[in-house]
């Protein structure tokens, strides 16, 4: 592609997308990311995975934490005075920075905007027990996730699918929608499509009253909450937090997070409707375990979640 593009983006998705995109013919002039940070009791950097991407191709990189304008990754954007910005994961930037590019930025969404606008569209695709979402590119503009829209892909969300299982199976498109991408938003002539209002639904942050499970649900949900927050969704025994991993649903009755007993290697918790057959799970401060194993040695001490 005979277009200087430069690439901004952060954590293992964006690494994962620009890698394939870089190896169906993109060539980057440059990429953005931010500096190694302190991890661990012993305080070691570690780069961020973007940084390593850059690192391994030998593409020029360059590390900030401020992208504000009159910023020095501002400065140097102007130096490069790239045609196009490609956004992935990353920090939302002001007008100042992302209108330095001839022909702006352009940002990859995983969701078939303007559904799911924000941070987390996977995980609330598959909350909302979504049985079809998409990705789509748009033009960056000032206010999140609402710019005119270049190109869109649907894919299919399997009922047992997680968020990392879904991270993963959608790096090929949205490499593939990218490169498709780019030729569009190098042209002046081509019109993109304006974001209804009316369809606009929200994909908020995530916080820890999302990921605690009321056992009062039916079933259908709360297996749809595991798999959204995987692997974090969790429920409390004897106090204790525990991490709800890996879960099927079931029809047997039980009150509302009864224990009722084991169903091959599972532990069968009772819902609002139905039960949910616990796989894997995880106590806090313990290795994951197998629903069996928990129930063989903890269930004798309660026999309820809360």
């Amino acid at each position: 592609m005979a277009a200087d593009i430069v690439l901004l983006g952060s954590g293992r998705f964006a690494q994962e997308v620009f890698r394939k995109a870089i190896d169906k013919g993109l060539l980057p002039q440059a990429i953005f990311t931010y500096p190694p940070k302190e991890k661990g009791r012993g305080h070691r950097l570690y780069p961020d995975p973007v940084h390593e991407l850059a690192s391994e191709r030998g593409i020029p990189l360059y590390l900030y934490d401020d992208y504000r304008a009159g910023s020095d990754a501002c400065l140097k954007l102007k130096q490069l005075s790239p045609d196009l910005g490609i956004v992935l994961s990353f920090r939302i930037l002001p007008s100042d920075f992302f209108s330095i590019p001839k022909m702006g930025m352009i940002n990859l969404h995983p969701s078939l905007l303007p559904d799911l606008r924000g941070a987390a569209p996977l995980n609330w695709a598959i909350a909302r027990g979504y049985t079809r979402s998409g990705i789509s590119t748009f033009i960056l503009n000032e206010e999140v996730d609402s710019g005119k829209i270049l190109g869109q892909k649907e894919f299919a969300i399997k009922p047992d699918e997680n968020v990392l299982d879904l991270t993963k199976k959608i790096v090929e498109p949205s490499a593939e929608l990218l490169i498709e991408s780019i030729p569009f938003a190098l042209d002046a002539s081509f019109l993109p499509k304006m974001q209804s209002p009316k369809e606009i639904t929200r994909a908020p942050k995530i916080t820890k009253e999302h990921l605690k499970i009321d056992w009062n649900k039916d079933n259908r949900s709360l297996h749809n909450q595991i798999r959204a927050f995987y692997p974090s969704a969790f429920a409390l025994y004897n106090g204790r937090q525990v991490a709800i991993e890996v879960a099927t649903t079931g029809d047997e009755k039980g009150k509302p997070g009864e224990i009722i007993g084991v169903s091959e290697d599972s532990i069968v918790i009772g819902c609002g409707t139905g039960t949910i057959h616990v796989d894997k799970l995880k106590p806090q401060g313990k290795k994951q375990m197998s629903g069996r194993a928990f129930y063989n040695g903890y269930a004798k001490d309660d026999l309820y979640f809360t």
